[in-house]
């Protein structure tokens, strides 16, 4: 807890308080946590929220949260506690205009008085972005539906922006189904290929212009695994993107084919060693030399 007082304080102690609240471009208001009572608010909040700050210190944070009020104390009660200390909320201004807001709460102790000090932080113009981005999404959702390719773009905190219809289907998911953002990329890959695609994925957000090409084994929402071969490339730049864009392809008959082909080589390879056994070799001896030939096979296939 923060220990501010403006009783008797030092002079250090009140320039701190003054350039921490008082003077700060960030709307800031200290509330009382069992009532929702503004105590204080600073300049910044007055001309966010368009009320005065003698009006402001006389109103309840009930009448700019929309949310109800039991949902407003709740999350009242989790700053205090300090559970929780980053909220959206949609705030009331003067004019009636209704701004989508982030508010980072926590407890101070203020003449004496326990009191949630909360910074409140303008998202409009984010909502407004992400919702331009939402649009972008939805159309080249649109002109990936049917390209063979899959398309997913990955943020910097390794979680799922944009999942593409084919996408979905390559992984076993409907093309409603939102579940599969509920998951983090790692999750979903390989335990043997994790890390390797992992420090990739780092060396892509360190190098905007490094474009890597690997394959590796991706769940499905059956827990099966099928192999896909990825390009990653770096778009966190692209205020339309903001991510990783990674398109794939799902190569796993390619894979088990390769595999076949490796095998066969394998046991063509073995047969032309083992010819020359059978070469001068007594008859009576043939059937021992299979046998050892046979499990020979077994292991190569």
């Amino acid at each position: 807890m923060i220990e501010l007082t403006n009783n008797i304080i030092s002079e250090s102690e009140s320039a701190f308080f003054k350039s921490l609240f008082e003077n700060n471009t960030v709307a800031m208001l200290l509330i009382r946590p069992n009532t929702g009572e503004i105590v204080l608010a600073n300049k910044a909040a007055q001309l966010f929220y368009g009320w005065d700050l003698d009006e402001m210190c006389t109103m309840n944070v009930f009448e700019i949260n929309t949310l109800p009020e039991n949902e407003v104390r709740n999350a009242m009660q989790a700053a205090k506690n300090n559970d929780k200390n980053i909220f959206e909320f949609k705030h009331l201004t003067a004019n009636g205009t209704i701004k989508n807001v982030a508010v980072f709460s926590g407890l101070v102790q203020y003449n004496n008085e326990a009191l949630l000090y909360s910074s409140v932080v303008d998202q409009t113009d984010v909502e407004n972005a992400r919702q331009k981005t939402k649009e972008i999404m939805e159309f080249y959702r649109a002109i990936t539906e049917f390209s063979k390719e899959g398309v997913v773009v990955v943020s910097a905190e390794n979680k799922f922006m944009f999942i593409s219809d084919n996408s979905k289907r390559n992984f076993g998911y409907d093309i409603d189904d939102e579940s599969i953002y509920s998951l983090q990329p790692c999750e979903c890959t390989h335990p043997e290929d994790v890390d390797r695609v992992e420090n990739e994925v780092i060396k892509t957000i360190m190098n905007v212009n490094y474009s890597p090409t690997l394959r590796y084994r991706f769940k499905t929402k059956n827990n099966d695994w099928i192999w896909i071969e990825s390009t990653f490339t770096n778009m966190l730049g692209n205020p339309n993107v903001g991510g990783i864009v990674i398109n794939f392809k799902n190569i796993s008959n390619r894979i088990l084919l390769e595999n076949q082909i490796n095998i066969n080589e394998k046991f063509s390879d073995f047969l032309l060693e083992t010819s020359a056994l059978f070469i001068d070799m007594p008859i009576g001896m043939y059937e021992k030399q299979i046998n050892e030939i046979l499990k020979k096979c077994a292991i190569l296939l």
